[in-house]
């Protein structure tokens, strides 16, 4: 059972001279999600309710010199009531201020930014429940980025970027401590985590139009007391234990994505696109990271026109053999995808009907970034017809 309330604000203002204008976004949310057991009774249940609220002031335009500041405030209360409590009742209250300039003298681009956020995290356990910390942490976390580009052809551009970022942890990583049915694990956080920082270089090569483009990149990141959850080996009640650690990381990739269109016929357009990305990462006296997933490439063709869009694609994901202690290993798979879109009344009226078939071969195929790859792999065939309508 599932109850969710929503509300959102959203306000701009129009400014003069230096200040161009003032955007104003607040959302609140109260979530309440019940899972109920055989004979029909409560187990448990999951409270969530919170208020996010954003102030943006953007400059106006001084020549080659533009950006914008402000600040973001979030309050969060989260809950578990139940056999499944694997958290105290716990509050997150944030403020970040922070600032995005940027000079354009047109081949050349420059950026930069920085970010100041004060984070307080309050751990409030129920009676009867003494495995849990009981009190509140408080975190100050400062990012700084800075990166350029530069048009060497007409429409790309090579870039590189810069940061030096801090993260306080999460509710969950610091005050964890039971059976999580969502993961299947038993999950051990620990309260006395610190800020978790990272360095990071990026390269980048992008550009094209809507008829041919790419973009490349690649990162170094170095991770000082990187957050992670390390498998014990240990089980309770059946479920793996997983311990929140902190140590030292080192993760490197690369991203690579890129469209072309192959012909026109008609009031046809004959298009395919791709990418490929992979990635490593070490923790420094412990081994590979766990839950990294590995190369995976994706492609697919399609044919588009006013009312009828044809789509193939293919997603090949290779084996995962580098991992991390007591973690297992997945094996490569091969997953393909056919849609059809059809719009009878044009783009005109928002009408449309899709027929799509997913995972068409039903191959077994197991995510390695998912806490639940042993117990439960991808969505088999999955062949279904839809119709939407946007007011």
């Amino acid at each position: 059972a599932m109850k969710q309330d929503r509300f959102a604000l959203r306000a701009e203002i129009k400014g003069g001279g230096a200040i161009e204008k003032l955007l104003v976004r607040a959302a609140y949310g109260d979530y309440r999600h019940s899972e109920l057991e055989p004979d029909g009774s409560v187990g448990t249940t999951f409270l969530d309710k919170g208020i996010e609220a954003r102030l943006e002031l953007t400059q106006a335009e001084a020549g080659a010199w533009r950006g914008a500041s402000g600040l973001q405030f979030v309050n969060r209360d989260f809950n578990v009531i139940g056999d499944e409590a694997f958290l105290p009742k716990n509050g997150t209250q944030s403020l970040g201020l922070f600032t995005l300039q940027q000079l354009d003298y047109g081949a050349l681009k420059l950026e930069a930014g920085a970010r100041f956020e004060h984070a307080r995290i309050t751990a409030r356990p129920g009676a009867g429940q003494p495995q849990f910390f009981s009190g509140e942490r408080r975190f100050d976390a400062l990012s700084l980025s800075g990166g350029a580009s530069y048009a060497v052809l007409p429409g790309w551009r090579l870039g590189l970027a810069l940061s030096r970022t801090e993260r306080a942890p999460a509710a969950e990583e610091l005050f964890a401590n039971g059976l999580h049915a969502g993961t299947e694990a038993y999950q051990i956080g620990d309260p006395h985590l610190g800020i978790e920082r990272a360095t990071s270089v990026e390269a980048s090569f992008k550009g094209g139009d809507a008829d041919l483009g790419a973009e490349l990149s690649a990162y170094y990141i170095w991770f000082g007391k990187f957050i992670y959850d390390a498998r014990t080996g240990a089980a309770i009640d059946g479920l793996p234990v997983y311990q929140g650690r902190q140590d030292d990381a080192r993760w490197y990739g690369f991203e690579a994505e890129g469209h072309a269109t192959l012909a026109r016929l008609g009031g046809w357009k004959l298009a395919a696109d791709g990418l490929v990305d992979a990635v490593w990462a070490t923790i420094e006296g412990y081994g590979p990271a766990p839950r990294i997933p590995p190369l995976r490439l994706l492609g697919g063709i399609e044919a588009t026109s006013r009312k009828l869009d044809l789509r193939a694609e293919a997603e090949h994901v290779t084996a995962q053999n580098r991992v991390a202690l007591n973690e297992t290993p997945t094996p490569a798979y091969t997953v393909v995808n056919l849609s059809a879109h059809w719009r009878p009344w044009g783009e005109d009226r928002p009408v449309t009907f899709t027929l799509s078939a997913n995972n068409l071969f039903d191959v077994v195929a197991r995510r390695h970034a998912s806490f639940l790859k042993d117990y439960a792999p991808l969505a088999g065939r999955d062949i279904r017809l839809t119709a939407r309508v946007e007011l």
